[in-house]
């Protein structure tokens, strides 16, 4: 059978666009995987995932009373988020923090108290929480049960203890 100029041209206006719809899923999963997504499912996941982050970010508000030694009516946001950031990573670690002290003068530094422990742990706002937090942990273990004034964990990598 003989196919018409008709019949054909037909024929490619449907295969036509078949091969347009695969070349868009090619482009579509090219792009998915270029942009370091695996599927669908997990672009819903990431964006998920981003809105929590965003959610918890907006309502860390510490519990504990930040005291201001400068005398500044007010605390900033940074602070308070900072403080409550320790506060979430020591409760992690079982450890209740009481209160927090923002020294006259220092501008990067808080005073963080702990329960049960009668001194205080000297924290940077230029480190990172979980860090400090670690090292806290770590000096509170080293010096088992003795008494300290305070714990200086501002510098990364070391903790001192007076």
């Amino acid at each position: 059978m003989i196919e018409t100029a008709e019949r054909k041209k037909e024929r490619w206006k449907g295969r036509s666009w078949q091969i347009f719809k695969v070349g868009v899923v090619v482009l579509m999963v090219f792009l998915l995987i270029f942009l370091g997504w695996r599927s669908v499912e997990n672009i819903g996941i990431m964006l998920k995932k981003e809105s929590i982050e965003a959610a918890a970010k907006v309502a860390l508000e510490p519990t504990v009373d930040i005291i201001d030694e400068s005398g500044a009516k007010t605390v900033s946001g940074r602070v308070k988020e900072y403080v409550a950031k320790a506060e979430k990573a020591f409760l992690e670690q079982g450890k209740k923090v009481t209160r927090a002290v923002l020294p006259a003068d220092k501008r990067r530094e808080v005073d963080v108290y702990l329960e049960g422990i009668t001194g205080y742990f000297k924290m940077s706002f230029d480190r990172e929480v979980e860090e400090e937090v670690a090292g806290a942990m770590w000096m509170i273990e080293y010096l088992n049960g003795r008494e300290f004034s305070y714990v200086d964990l501002r510098v990364a990598g070391k903790a001192y203890y007076k």
